[in-house]
């Protein structure tokens, strides 16, 4: 509290009169406080800010700039001092890649009280700043303006790196379609290649499974032709010559003994030829398999291999309701002697089991031996080259009647063939 003394003082004899006025300045001092307050807390938001700022009045003049503006521009203490601004910018245009840009946008700026800007100052020593300039008002009037600068180096770096690695990556980009399309193009090339390869080895697997079949049908009626020769001329005749000499023989009975018994062993071997050539013309064509059929046949070569081999055998048959194509009988006999023959010539068993079944359109050939078995390999090609031309030879047979084979072997256990083939062939195929 103040107190003026404004008094008057009036002498009447002794009495003397005073008056004391006084002023309360309490509102006074709470503006100046919250206006040092307010000061403190722009000071202090000035210098925690990142940016660069600077206030200049409606002249030009330096009003104020907090330290970071000092620390990117560089400005020596003798500059920041000074507060000169012809000084202070010859400094800050020396570091400018495009002065006379800067000093122009500036003019403009002042020419322009009231408009806003931004743009972007490039240094000589790499660094990029953002400027920003909003003119600053008080009541509505325009009383100066606020520079504001950002350093966006490392920003626009990364840009440049992004945009670099950006522009590498379209390039790898392209490179890799390019190789792409090549590699593409080039497996199109391999596809069309390998289907005209996988065409050409068809037709040609195609013709050799038909030359396959012709052979094999030539060979069958080679077979059919040696074995009627065999039967209806070589054996008659040699059993024609047998008769002839038992006939001698009876005659000469008072023949001296020994030409007796050279005649006798004479007449036992033609019989014993006979036997053998009427057995080859059975094994090379049975009649039996073109009279009867199938089933007949595989019995009758079956009892006869048991007898010839002295392995038990046995025979199990369920027959299709219609007969089958002759090819198909001839095929399935033969894998039936051939399977057989292999067990008497590797297996070393002593029992046999033969399976003839019809299971839907296809039939199904079994054939089951307790011998030592083989360690099998699911290679065909192993199989083959380690079991000479049997299991080759039923392989073939398979493939011509467009079936499949199954074989179950291994060391000690025995061996199990089935073959699965359709009843009738397929005109398709």
């Amino acid at each position: 509290m103040d107190e003026s003394l404004l008094g008057m003082l009036t002498a009447q004899g002794d009495v003397r009169e005073s008056a004391v006025a006084v002023r309360d300045r309490t509102d006074q001092r709470r503006t100046e406080e919250a206006l040092k307050t307010a000061l403190s807390l722009h000071k202090a938001t000035l210098e925690s800010t990142a940016d660069g700022i600077l206030v200049v009045d409606g002249t030009g003049k330096i009003v104020s700039f907090n330290g970071q503006f000092v620390k990117m521009w560089q400005l020596s203490p003798p500059i920041v001092d000074s507060r000169d601004d012809n000084r202070a910018l010859a400094f800050v245009l020396d570091q400018l890649c495009h002065p006379d840009d800067f000093l122009s946008k500036v003019r403009e700026l002042y020419a322009k009280p009231d408009d806003e800007s931004f743009d972007t100052l490039e240094f000589k020593d790499g660094r990029v700043f953002e400027r920003y300039s909003k003119p600053q008002r008080v009541d509505g009037q325009t009383v100066g303006r606020v520079w504001s600068f950002r350093d966006v180096t490392e920003q626009r770096r990364a840009e440049r790196a992004l945009r670099t690695a950006h522009h590498l990556l379209e390039r790898r980009v392209e490179q890799r379609t390019a190789e792409l399309s090549r590699a593409n193009q080039a497996l199109q090339q391999q596809l069309i290649e390998r289907k005209l390869a996988e065409g050409a080895l068809a037709h040609t697997m195609g013709h050799l499974q038909r030359l396959s079949q012709h052979i094999l049908q030539f060979q069958e009626d080679e077979y059919r032709v040696l074995s009627r020769e065999l039967h209806d001329n070589v054996a008659q005749s040699i059993f024609a010559v047998k008769m002839r000499l038992e006939r001698v023989v009876m005659d000469a009975g008072s023949a001296r003994a020994p030409h007796r018994q050279e005649l006798q062993a004479i007449v036992f071997q033609l019989r014993k030829i006979s036997q053998e050539v009427r057995q080859l013309s059975k094994h090379l064509r049975p009649e039996i398999l073109d009279e009867l059929g199938l089933i007949p046949a595989i019995q009758s070569y079956i009892d006869e291999f048991q007898r010839m081999s002295g392995i038990q055998t046995e025979f199990h048959c369920h027959e299709t309701e219609t007969p089958l194509p002759a090819d198909r009988e001839t095929h399935l006999y033969r894998i039936v002697q051939q399977g057989l023959s292999n067990v008497a010539k590797h297996a070393r068993a002593s029992y046999v089991i033969v399976r003839f079944d019809a299971i839907g359109q296809d039939v199904v050939l079994s054939i089951l031996d307790n011998g030592i078995g083989f360690a099998w390999s699911t290679s065909a090609a192993a199989s083959e080259a380690g079991h000479g031309v049997g299991l080759t030879s039923i392989y073939e047979r398979v493939n011509l009647l467009q079936g499949h084979i199954e074989i179950e072997s291994s060391p000690g256990n025995g061996t199990k063939i089935v073959v699965r083939v359709p009843a009738v062939s397929d005109a398709s195929g």
